[in-house]
Order: structure tokens, then sequence, then C-alpha cells
């Protein structure tokens, strides 16, 4: 047989094996028809999904900035609380309050600032307003005062 006779002849029967196959067709083969069916009409499935993915992964980006937000502003509340004026007895033994020295005047205020700035923040982000001025606090940026 030459090269062109078992060409057709190849080609004949695998006409009738399809034929043949038509008629008493697999569950793999239906399955594998359904799956191309599915994916012919997929472009909406494929974008819902992206946009749940990226929505996802947003919120969990967000949540994290949450979190460390509020160990931040845990942080800077322990710091408020540590600055305490020294404290003075009298000659018969009672307690005076003391007086802050400049330097620790500013830092209390300071510290005060940052917690005022992470709650506001926080505030902001809890609310879904915005989120940057809180990665900038957290980051360790400190936020132009004009941005407030």
């Amino acid at each position: 047989m030459s090269q062109s006779e078992d060409t057709k002849t190849s080609n004949i029967t695998l006409t009738y094996m399809s034929q043949s196959e038509d008629t008493k067709t697999s569950t793999h083969q239906t399955v594998l028809a359904e799956v191309a069916d599915a994916l012919k009409a997929s472009p909406e499935a494929v974008k819902s999904r992206v946009k749940s993915v990226l929505v996802e992964r947003e919120v969990a980006k967000r949540v994290d900035l949450l979190d460390k937000g509020l160990a931040k502003l845990r942080e800077a509340k322990g710091e408020v609380n540590k600055i305490r004026p020294p404290v003075s007895f009298t000659a018969d033994g009672t307690k005076v309050e003391g007086t802050f020295s400049k330097a620790d005047f500013e830092t209390l205020k300071k510290a005060k600032e940052k917690v005022s700035k992470l709650e506001g923040a926080l505030e902001k982000a809890f609310a879904g307003e915005e989120f940057d001025k809180l990665a900038g606090l957290v980051g360790g940026k400190e936020v132009a005062a004009e941005s407030e």
C-alpha cells in the first residue's frame, strides 16, 4: 500500500470510530464536552472570581493594618502612662506631687499627640474612609499636621 492509501484507510477508520463513538458516548466525553461548554461561558465567572480574590486580598490587608494600628495604640497609651512627674516628700513624710520638667512635659505632650493621631486614623479606617494615614502611622511615618 502506498502512503496516500494508508492515509485514506486511517481516515476512514477514524471516521468510522468517531461515528460509532457518537452513538455510544462515554461519561468522560460527556464531562469534557460540558467542561468545554462551561468554559465558553466562563468570562463572567472568571471576572467574578478575580474580583472576589482582589477584594479578599484588600480586606486581608486592611484587617492586618487595623490590627497593627490597635497594637500601636496600645503601645502609645502605655508610653503616656509611663510619663509621670517625680514624687517628693516633705520633712514629715507627706507625699507631694511633683511637677514636670520642660523636657518631660514635651515628651508627654508628644506621646498624647501620637495617641490622638492614632485614635483619629483608626476611627477613619474603621469607617472605611481612609487607610493611608493609618498606614503611615503604623509604618512609623508621622503624618503632617496639615493632612489632618
